[in-house]
């Protein structure tokens, strides 16, 4: 959790000028003209960490205004990413299954549950419900794929709902790249706004998905 005091990325190199300029360009904390920019105070930072070693870092924003992001990253190298990795990535390590949301505290919340043995699947996570870039397409070749987006109705005007998008758009990528795909439709009660897989769990549901 990173507070709304003083923000440890803007203070920790202030009494180096130099070190201080080129530490928030690298870790995009701040543009090359204006002051320094505490995009992490106020968040639930989200470290996306490879055999040990943080390579992005993502600040989920609690209690945001309507207009305002839920979520904020660094744009600098340090911790903009090289190559795109899911949230929990060393989960898909030795499974043959693996259930694939958007958000990393939904992801975090199914991989508590098969850690503590009430699911039978790992999770993993994109940061976007439509983001699923080569790398990680290859990430997935020979394994089972559920995909478990938020079930929803659609907005005016719309025919789709993102969720079912993404079932479309990501499935069809996943299936031209030779993996098998099934969808996981979270049961969508009559009236209710939407069903996300964070909600599922709290049902203490996610047992039935064996």
């Amino acid at each position: 959790w990173a507070g709304d005091g003083a923000d440890i990325f803007c203070d920790l190199f202030y009494h180096d000028k130099r070190a201080y300029d080129a530490a928030f360009l690298c870790a995009g904390l701040r543009r090359r003209q204006g002051v320094p920019r505490p995009i992490l105070r106020k968040t639930i930072t989200i470290p996306y960490r490879v055999d040990g070693t943080v390579v992005l870092l993502r600040g989920r924003v609690l209690n945001p205004r309507p207009s305002d992001a839920k979520y904020l990253s660094p744009a600098g190298p340090l911790y903009a990413g090289a190559r795109p990795t899911f949230y929990l990535h060393h989960a898909l390590k030795d499974e043959g299954a693996v259930i694939l949301t958007e958000g990393e505290l939904k992801a975090l919340a199914a991989h508590q549950e098969w850690r503590a043995g009430r699911s039978p699947l790992p999770c993993v996570a994109t940061s976007g419900i439509m983001y699923l870039p080569p790398p990680l397409i290859e990430a997935l070749a020979g394994k089972l794929v559920y995909l478990a987006y938020d079930n929803e109705p659609p907005k005016r005007g719309q025919r789709e709902s993102p969720g079912e998008r993404a079932i479309s758009r990501n499935g069809a990528k996943l299936h031209d790249a030779g993996i098998a795909v099934k969808v996981i439709e979270l049961p969508r009660p009559d009236g209710a706004g939407k069903v996300d897989l964070d909600s599922f769990i709290l049902d203490q549901r996610i047992g039935t998905l064996a």
